[in-house]
C-alpha cells in the first residue's frame, strides 16, 4: 500500500498501525501487508499526518493505492494489479494565535523594585478558539504580586496555564503580571510566554491544540549587591551564554500534545560558536513522548526536522537570541512524569589560536501525566 501525501501534510513517523496493532513500517517506504487478504475480511491501516500549511482552497484531498497479486487455488492468476481509493477531502481551518510581550522595567533593577509584564494574546485565525491559556515561567528572583486579565485581577499567583477562556476570531486579551525583584543574581533574563488553545473542528471527535510563543525584548539584570552599582570597565572578553526552557503544561494525559519553548542568548560581548563547533542545543526527551514532525521553529521560522535531539544554531553574535519551539505527543504514562532536559554546547576561539569547547546546562522542565 502506498499513499503519497500532498505538500500541505507531513507524515508523523512511527504512527502506522495495522488492524489496531502498532507497526514498525513507515508510510514513506510503502506498507507491506504480511498476510494474504481473504475474501470479505478487511485489513485496516492507519497513520497520522500533520497539517503544515493552509492550502489556498482550504481543502486537502488524498488517495491511497495498492498493488497485489490474485491467486486462485494457490496459483497466481493475475500479477501486479493496481487499485486506487476514492479521494477523501478534508477541510482545513485557519486557527492561529499571536503573542506579544513587553515590560515597563529598567534593564538593571534593585531588590524591591516592581514592574509589570504585559502579554497580549490575539486570535489571529478565522475560527473561535476554546480554553485559551498563557504560561510564563519566571525565575525565583522575581516574585509575582498580582495577575490580571483584561484589567480584572484573578485569584491565583501561578503563572502556568493562566486561563483566558474562549476567544472569537480577531479578539485580543491582555494579561498583566505584576512582579517584584525579590533577590539578586539574575543576569540578562529575557522572558518568554506560551499561549495554548483548543479548536473544535467539524468531523473530529477531539479538539485540535495549537500554541505559539512570544518573548520580551528587554533583558533584565538584578545584581546580587543591592547597593547602587558603580560602573566598572567591561572586560575585554566576556564569554557568557544562557539557556532557559518552559513547557505549555504542568499536567497532561496520554495522547495530548505538549509545547516547549527554549530561549538561547549570547549575554556576553564576543561571538559564541565557531565553524567547527557551532552553538548547538542537545535535547533529551522522555521515552514516553515522541516529537511531532513539522512543529520545530526557530524565532517563529519553521525548520524541517525529524528529531530535535541536536539543533544547530550556528554562530551567535553578542546580544543574539534564538527561541526554539516544538511540540511532543504523550504516548504513554510510564513513567508518569515527562521531562525535557537540554544542554548548550559551543566553541570559543576569540584569538584564532584554537577552539575551546564550553557547555551550559539548561533547566529541567517536567510535566505530570494523569
Amino acid at each position: 500500500m502506498t499513499d503519497t501525501l500532498p505538500d500541505n501534510l507531513t507524515y508523523e513517523r512511527g504512527s502506522v498501525t495495522i488492524n489496531g496493532q502498532t507497526s514498525t513500517q513507515e508510510l514513506t517506504n510503502g506498507i507491506t501487508l504480511e498476510n494474504d487478504l481473504a475474501p470479505n475480511v478487511p485489513t485496516t491501516v492507519t497513520f497520522r499526518a500533520v497539517v503544515n500549511s493552509i492550502p489556498q482552497n482550504k481543502t486537502i484531498s488524498n488517495t491511497a493505492s495498492i498493488n497485489y497479486d490474485a491467486t486462485v487455488g494457490g496459483e497466481i492468476r493475475q500479477q501486479n494489479i493496481d487499485a486506487t481509493s476514492e479521494a477523501i477531502t478534508s477541510n482545513v481551518v485557519n486557527a492561529s494565535l499571536n503573542v506579544t510581550k513587553t515590560d515597563n522595567a529598567a534593564s538593571t533593577l534593585a531588590i524591591g523594585d516592581t514592574f509589570n509584564y504585559t502579554i497580549s494574546v490575539s486570535n489571529s485565525g478565522e475560527v473561535p478558539l476554546n480554553n485559551v491559556t498563557v504560561s510564563d515561567n519566571l525565575p525565583s528572583q522575581l516574585e509575582v504580586t498580582q495577575i490580571s486579565v483584561d484589567g480584572a485581577p484573578i485569584d491565583t499567583l501561578l503563572t502556568n496555564n493562566i486561563p483566558l477562556g474562549d476567544m472569537n476570531a480577531n479578539e485580543t486579551k491582555t494579561v498583566v503580571i505584576s512582579v517584584k525583584a525579590a533577590s539578586g543574581g539574575l543576569n540578562n533574563f529575557q522572558n518568554t510566554a506560551i499561549a495554548s488553545s483548543q479548536v473544535n473542528i467539524e468531523g473530529r471527535t477531539e479538539p485540535a491544540e495549537i500554541s505559539i510563543s512570544g518573548s520580551d525584548n528587554n533583558a533584565i539584570t538584578i545584581p546580587t549587591n543591592p547597593t547602587p552599582i558603580i560602573p566598572t570597565p567591561t572586560p575585554n572578553l566576556l564569554n557568557l551564554a544562557s539557556i532557559n526552557s518552559i513547557a505549555s503544561k504542568n499536567i497532561s494525559y496520554v495522547g495530548d500534545a505538549i509545547s516547549y519553548a527554549t530561549t538561547v542568548s549570547n549575554v556576553g560581548n564576543v561571538p559564541l560558536g565557531t565553524y567547527d563547533v557551532p552553538v548547538t542545543v542537545f535535547t533529551e526527551l522522555s521515552p514516553s513522548v515522541s516529537f511531532i514532525p513539522g512543529s520545530l521553529s526557530i524565532n517563529n521560522v519553521p525548520v524541517n526536522c525529524v528529531n530535535p535531539s541536536q539543533i544547530n544554531l550556528g554562530i551567535l553574535q553578542p546580544g543574539d537570541v534564538r527561541i526554539i519551539t516544538y511540540s511532543v505527543r504523550v504516548n504513554n504514562a510510564c513513567p508518569n512524569i515527562v521531562y525535557n532536559i537540554q544542554k548548550l554546547l559551543y566553541g570559543y576561539d576569540p584569538l584564532y589560536i584554537g577552539t575551546s569547547t564550553f557547555s551550559v546546562n539548561g533547566n529541567i522542565v517536567m510535566t505530570y501525566i494523569n
